[in-house]
This record gives C-alpha cells, structure tokens and sequence, in this order.
C-alpha cells in the first residue's frame, strides 16, 4: 500500500478533521445506539482508508478501527473491513498498533467461518508475543483460539485456552468487554456442546450478570439466550420459558438484527420441541430473516429457514416445506457445515417421507447419514446419525 509521505496540508487536515468527527460521533454513542451508524458505513470506510493513506493519519485511523471493532463484529461487516485490515497492516509503525491489527484479523477469519487459518493466526501470534509478558493480550489471543478451537469441535483444546482467557480476564477485567464475562459465556457453550448441562447453566448465568454489572445489555442477552438453550437441552422448558421471558425487555431494547433473530430461533425451537407449531412458525418469522441475511449473517439466516421448512413439514405445508430446506441445504452446502445440512436433510427427508416419496425419502436420509457419521466426536452428530439410520431401516419402500 501506497503511504504520502508529504500531502499537501490542507489535504493532511481535511483527513485528520474527518477521523476526529467520526471518532467524536463513535464516542457518544452507546453499544445500543451504534445501529445509528449503519447509514454512514460507506463514509467511514472512505475516511478510514483516505487515513491509511497519508503517514500522519495512519494512528488516528487504526485507533478509529479500534473503537469501530464492536460495531463490525455485531452487525456482521467483517467481510468489508478485513481488506482494509489488511492496508493497515501494511502501514502500522508501533508494536501496539501491529498487535491490535493481527488479532483483529484472527478475530474476523474467524467470524468469516475461517477457522483453520484463525487457529494458525493466532497461534503464530502467541508464540511471537510470549515473551512481552502482556497479560491482557495473551488473555485475548487464548479467547479467540478457545472460540476457533470451539467452532472446529475441538473442545478439549478450546477448553483449555478459554480457561487461561478465564484466569487472565479475572485478574485483568479491561482485557474484554465484562471482564471475565466474555470467557465464562465459552466455557457455557463448550459445556452446552459436550451435554454439561448443569456447568453450562452456571457459567452462563455469571456471564450474563457480569455484563449487565457493565452495562452491555446486548452481550448479557445473548448468555441470556444461552442460558435458555441449556435448559431446553436438559428438558426444563418451563425454566427455558422463563428465561425467554426475562429476555424479552432486552430484546425490545435492541436494534441488534442478530440478537433479535437468536431470540424468536430459540422461542420457536422452545414452542417446536413442545410441539407448538404454530407458534413455532409465528416466532420463525418475527426475526427479519431478509435483514440478516444483507448483514452477512447467513448461518442464522440458513437456521431460520430450516426451522421454518421443518414447521411447515409438521403442518402438511409439504411444498412450501420442501422449498425452504432445499434453499437451507444450499446455504449450509456454502458455509461447509456438514452437521446443519444432514440437520435440514432430516426434515427435508421426513417432507418427503409425509407426502408419501418413500424412495426420495430414503436417498435424503442417506445423505444426511453420510454426513452425520463423520463427525464421531460430537454429541448432536452421533444422535442425528442414530436417528437417521432408524429412518432409513424403519421406511417402507414405494408401492
């Protein structure tokens, strides 16, 4: 990347004014009013890359990515900004701002779903930074490697660095939004995967009250979400509705697409497990689904729609049915989530099982078997094998 090195003044403070009107703008708004910048993306991303640009803004522009970190991860812009994280790496001239920039980059590989290079990032990074004794930092780059660890069902791994990130946040609360909240909500999430029911409800209860203490409602809703989800797991949903209740003045309060859809996800999966479905349909289609999917949020957006064609399958909506889980098997195909797509297959099988399709029921159920069993090491993997297996050997065959 190109840096001017002597612009002309006036050029030189036009872009220096425009980053400090931004990081003025930034800084009075809270974490539930960022919504508010979703209409001046384009204008930040223009003053942040003219910034790169000339030697005397560099500083200021990376110290505007930083405050804007929050806002690209909640409303799903990382595909835009990992480009211009790129420049910036380029033309970082201090340790911290070259630090900053790699784990940023890590951090949104990852939300990018690509997790293998996350790991080798942020492993490359921790070796090179192990002697600098920089405690926030390390607590931050073993977070980000026990949720990549997570993503790629590495759970005793990701176990292990998150309680480092555990112990590290604890005693140095700045290094996270929440403190040790951050940490506490993963090792909820590794519980909740590896059936620890019980754990994963406690660490998700102090997530959640720590993040209120810090006054990030939009965080404690999700380890709210959470916490529900673990109930349902282990078949309390009377306490999982209640959870859902509690939520619902923090969901009101939000402009977060990717809060509110999580919501009416987990509602709707509540009301399906107790076989609801009506009201499993209307909380599916509460979440502005449209709006998810232009945020860049394509897996909660492939998971309403399979939950959608599964409620309409149970209603006798066969061809509505049908059409949503094949437009949800082609999003988990892209995303490469092999346990989500056998998941769609499995309803998509069963529509097709309804309407009487016995040998195109079979072919679908085999598919999703296929890929169910490469996954030996997780909990919901094994589960969804089993039960596709006794359909295949339970169907009749085509009159």
């Amino acid at each position: 990347m190109i840096v001017l090195k002597n612009p002309r003044p006036q050029f030189t403070r036009l872009i220096a004014n425009n980053l400090t009107f931004w990081q003025d703008k930034i800084a009075q708004l809270s974490a539930q009013q960022q919504g508010q910048l979703l209409n001046d993306r384009s204008a930040i991303h223009r003053a942040v890359t003219m910034g790169l640009q000339v030697a005397e803004t560099v500083e200021p522009s990376i110290a505007l990515m930083r405050h804007l970190s929050p806002f690209i991860e909640r409303y799903g812009y990382w595909h835009e900004w990992l480009p211009i994280l790129e420049q910036a790496q380029q033309v970082a001239t201090s340790p911290n701002q070259q630090q900053f920039i790699a784990l940023e980059i890590a951090f949104f590989r990852g939300m990018n779903r690509e997790w293998q290079t996350a790991v080798a990032l942020l492993q490359e990074f921790l070796n090179q930074n192990e002697a600098h004794n920089d405690e926030i930092l390390r607590g931050q780059t073993h977070f980000h490697l026990g949720n990549n660890l997570f993503a790629l069902q590495k759970y005793d791994e990701a176990r292990r660095h998150t309680e480092q990130a555990l112990t590290l946040f604890t005693a140095y609360p700045p290094a996270s939004r929440g403190g040790a909240a951050p940490a506490h909500n993963l090792l909820g999430l590794i519980a909740l995967r590896t059936a620890g029911y019980a754990t994963a409800i406690t660490h998700f209860q102090t997530a959640c009250r720590q993040w209120q203490q810090s006054q990030h409602d939009d965080l404690a809703l999700g380890a709210l979400l959470n916490e529900a989800q673990a109930h349902q797991h282990n078949q309390d949903q009377v306490t999982a509705l209640s959870c859902y209740q509690q939520a619902r003045p923090l969901v009101d309060a939000t402009d977060g697409l990717l809060e509110k859809g999580r919501f009416y996800l987990n509602l709707g999966t509540l009301y399906s497990q107790q076989e609801q479905w009506i009201y499993a349909e209307r909380a599916y289609l509460e979440a502005n689904r449209d709006g998810l999917r232009r945020q860049g949020h394509i897996d909660l957006y492939a998971r309403l729609v399979t939950s959608l064609g599964h409620v309409l399958m149970e209603q006798g909506q066969w061809t509505t049915a049908v059409a949503h889980l094949k437009e949800a098997i082609a999003h988990w195909r892209q995303l490469g989530d092999e346990l989500m797509e056998a998941n769609a297959l499995d309803s998509l099988g069963d529509a097709y099982h309804c309407a009487g399709d016995y040998e195109q029921a079979r072919a679908t159920y085999e598919q999703g078997w296929q890929l169910s069993q490469r996954h030996p090491n997780n909990l919901y993997g094994q589960q969804l094998a089993e039960t596709l297996q006794q359909k295949i050997v339970s169907l009749p065959l085509n009159s």
